[in-house]
């Protein structure tokens, strides 16, 4: 199995943590007695199950003697600890990102599937950066530093997702909204549309729009599925409010996004046919 790439590492911490989490499971035990065997304290081992924290060496190791792992797995998971440490792509742009963005950044480049819906906002891959994003920041009234760091960080992103010609499904849903807020500048909506058809042509994204009443109503969001790397993991769905950010896991809760996606999207414009 590939492990992973630089840059994919909180991606690799969480998969690390999720497979230890698994084989305690797996075994019966529960924290308290997991902790106990290893003479720590019950959130030691609920902050690495949580991705919180990396354990040592010396405890990864003993955590899979506890779990009867095999050398093969023992040596995967230290793989994984050595990988999860490494610093990021995005690491260098800190600055201009929010915390929160951290697993929805590395998970971007690892996703097989990006299923996106934004009603009123083009969405960081396909903004035009600087032009867009300069007037997206005009009107939040973003520090002039600030708002530099936050376009260093887009870019990268951007950069990062579209350098690799990866086999990967794109589909990304505006609300006409998103378009039409930028009336007041034709000449900004007309770049900002001829940029969206022109990295549709060159990396074969799907970017719809779609008006009136449809399956997607109650606000933005996006769901990736992890696995150009080879650590495969489930679909999850990010949500982004002005009060921060929050990732929904559970299968019947993804399962309600995708459908009302799939929905909205069949029903949708091509943005090359939207008027």
């Amino acid at each position: 199995m590939q492990i992973g790439n630089p840059g994919d590492a909180p991606l690799i911490r969480r998969h690390l943590a999720a497979e230890l989490k698994r084989m305690r499971l797996a075994c019966g035990f529960d924290v308290s007695e997991v902790a106990d065997i290893l003479g720590m304290g019950r959130a030691s081992i609920y902050k690495i199950e949580n991705a919180t924290t990396i354990p040592h060496q010396p405890t990864l190791v003993m955590l899979c003697q506890v779990y009867g792992a095999g050398e093969s797995v023992t040596a995967h998971l230290i793989e994984l600890r050595k990988k999860g440490k490494e610093v990021g792509h995005w690491e260098a742009h800190q600055a201009g990102m929010d915390p929160e963005w951290a697993l929805y950044t590395a998970a971007l480049r690892d996703a097989k599937v990006l299923q996106v819906w934004e009603p009123e906002l083009v969405p960081g891959l396909l903004q035009l950066v600087p032009d867009y994003l300069e007037r997206l920041q005009d009107v939040q009234d973003v520090e002039p530093e600030q708002a530099a760091a936050v376009r260093a960080y887009r870019a990268n992103q951007q950069e990062e997702f579209f350098r690799h010609r990866a086999r990967r499904r794109v589909e990304i849903l505006l609300g006409a909204g998103a378009l039409r807020n930028l009336d007041p500048d034709p000449a900004l909506q007309s770049a900002q549309i001829q940029h969206i058809l022109a990295l549709r042509e060159t990396h074969g994204i799907d970017v719809r729009v779609t008006g009136g009443l449809h399956a997607c109503m109650y606000g933005g969001f996006h769901i990736l599925t992890p696995g150009l790397s080879g650590l495969g993991g489930s679909p999850f769905v990010y949500v982004e409010s002005l009060d921060g950010a929050r990732y929904i896991e559970h299968a019947h809760v993804v399962s309600r996004y995708e459908s009302a996606h799939a929905e909205a999207f069949r029903l949708a414009t091509p943005i090359e046919e939207w008027k």
